[in-house]
Parts: structure tokens; sequence; C-alpha cells
């Protein structure tokens, strides 16, 4: 509760091991910040984000990674793959 985190989106996958912080997942040549913020008092965070209705999309995935501080450390991996619904 109350440590800081940064949340990043990328459309691929690498393993980048970055020492005590553990393994970043996502590829740094289509990393972006997404968001930020700090952990409510239940040790957790919300953040949602708006898509365009563009039929092109559709089938994208996106990969998701937080860093959260005190101590750094990497979260899981998640995956969202947008539809049209």
């Amino acid at each position: 509760p109350g440590a800081t985190w940064t949340l990043a989106s990328a459309l691929d996958t690498v393993r980048s091991p970055l020492g005590s912080a553990g393994t970043l997942l996502l590829d740094r040549s289509s990393l972006a910040r997404r968001a930020t913020g700090m952990l409510g008092s239940d040790g957790r965070a919300l953040a949602a984000f708006q898509i365009p209705l563009d039929p092109t999309l559709v089938g994208t995935k996106l990969y998701w990674q937080a860093l959260i501080t005190a101590p750094a450390r990497l979260t899981n991996l998640t995956i969202s793959t947008l539809n049209d619904g």
C-alpha cells in the first residue's frame, strides 16, 4: 500500500533481466508508459483506457507490465486482445 507504480504496454514481448527488480517482459522498441499512480490501502490500483472504434485494431494484442517501487519490482505480464465488443 502507498507504493508508486508505472504501467507500460508494448506490442510484443522480449525478456530483459533487470537484476533484483525482476525481468522486463515488454519489447522496448514499442514500449509506452500508459499510467502512473500510488497503490491504494489494499495494495491495488486501477487504470482505465479508451480504445478507438477502429476495426483495424480488432485482434491486436497489447502486453502490459507494471513497475512498483519500494522496493523496485516488476509485476507479471498481462495480455489484452482488442475485440469489437
